[in-house]
């Protein structure tokens, strides 16, 4: 429960009727995926898991009915089409060139991928910088890594030993400073288990600093939250479109 009297809470009501519900498959439509008609919800668990939009519901349904009728695709038309429209759509949410953005399957494999990219920079000695409570798709291949290669990985925990906590950016940049990592991987904008706000920018600027790589998990924020890629500057940039 928020009981931050700081809080405008006329501004977030006015937010929550703004929300355009009428986007979202928990409003009653049979004609999206077939729903049935019912009453309008009130869902209060978008933490855990959101409705998908309508029209994410019919891209699914246009794509299942594209894979149940193979004959008619065209090859290599039908894919490379696909793929470079989302390639397109995803360089303008983050404001990168469209050359530098690959399509995977996810988060995991774009770790994989990195871990590859960079197997022969890492050295016995080296520090690999993540967070306390990290998603696993961020942090086991970078522990596998560390491990390969006779390295380290330090968990950045804002917890202080009078087990009060501080914030997350103040956090993180006093261990980049502390154990100059090679590499940090992080998420962009918030932590996956509570939210808390990292300062993506100023993380970015310690690594660089110290001529550090920085990975960034943009799962949980990217494509709503802004993402300044010349502010920022990350090395690597990875997301997860089933948030979407």
């Amino acid at each position: 429960m928020i009981t931050d009297d700081s809080i405008d809470w006329d501004v977030h009501t006015q937010r929550a009727l703004n929300a355009r519900k009428d986007l979202f498959c928990f409003v009653a439509d049979d004609k999206v995926l077939g729903a049935e008609k019912s009453d309008d919800p009130v869902y209060l668990n978008a933490a855990y898991i959101m409705p998908l939009l309508k029209a994410s519901a019919n891209a699914a349904k246009e794509g299942i009915q594209m894979q149940s009728r193979p004959w008619k695709l065209r090859y290599p038309g039908d894919f490379r089409h696909l793929a470079e429209k989302a390639r397109d759509l995803f360089a303008n949410v983050i404001g990168a060139p469209t050359s530098t953005i690959s399509v995977i399957p996810s988060v995991a494999y774009a770790v994989a991928t990195v871990v590859n990219h960079i197997r022969d920079r890492i050295t016995k000695g080296d520090c690999i910088l993540l967070l306390h409570d990290q998603y696993t798709s961020n942090a086991l291949a970078w522990q596998r890594l560390a491990e390969e290669k006779g390295a380290r990985v330090e968990f950045v925990n804002r917890e202080t030993s009078d087990e009060s906590n501080r914030e997350w950016t103040a956090a993180v940049v006093e261990a980049v400073k502390k154990f100059s990592p090679i590499l940090t991987s992080i998420p962009a904008a918030c932590h996956w288990c509570d939210g808390s706000n990292i300062n993506l920018a100023e993380v970015s600027k310690a690594c660089r600093s110290l001529s550090g790589l920085l990975f960034v998990d943009g799962t949980q924020s990217v494509g709503v939250v802004p993402f300044d890629l010349e502010q920022v500057q990350p090395d690597y940039v990875a997301v997860s479109g089933y948030k979407w």
